[in-house]
C-alpha cells in the first residue's frame, strides 16, 4: 500500500481487511514514512462494496472511519472519507485505487492478496 496526501505526507505500509460475507468489512492499516520528518499514519476503516460477490473486472467501494498522522512530539487524529476501485471483489488477488479526504486530500494504491476461508457448514 503507498499513501500520499495533502499535508505532504508520503509513505508506504500494509493493511488487513477483515472481509465477513455480505457488502461490509473493516480495513485497518499503518503506513510509515515522511511529513518533513519522519511520521506514522494508521487507520481504521469500515468499507462498504457494491458488488462483494463479483470474481472479474473493477468494481467500487467506499469507505469511511478514523486516522491518525503523528510525528516527532506531535499527533493528529483525523476523520477519513475514502472512494475506491479494486479488481476483482471476490478475487484472491487484486489490485485497489483510492481517493479520499481525511487531513488533506488522499490517494492511495496497493496489491491484495486475499486468503478465503472456506464455509464451515454444522453436522
Amino acid at each position: 500500500m503507498a499513501t500520499f496526501a495533502a499535508t505532504r505526507f508520503l509513505g508506504g505500509g500494509i493493511g488487513l481487511g477483515i472481509r465477513p460475507p455480505g457488502r461490509l468489512g473493516f480495513f485497518f492499516g499503518a503506513s510509515a514514512g515522511l511529513e518533513g520528518v519522519a511520521a506514522l499514519r494508521a487507520e481504521a476503516l469500515a468499507v462498504f462494496r457494491l458488488s462483494p460477490y463479483t470474481t472479474a473486472g473493477v468494481r467500487p467501494y467506499a469507505s469511511a472511519g478514523l486516522a491518525l498522522l503523528a510525528r516527532e512530539a506531535r499527533a493528529d487524529g483525523y476523520i477519513t472519507i475514502v472512494a475506491g476501485i479494486e479488481s476483482t471483489p471476490a478475487g484472491k488477488r487484486g489490485w485497489f485505487v483510492e481517493l479520499g479526504v481525511g487531513g488533506g486530500v488522499r490517494v492511495s494504491a496497493g496489491i491484495r492478496i486475499r486468503r478465503i476461508t472456506p464455509v464451515r457448514r454444522r453436522p
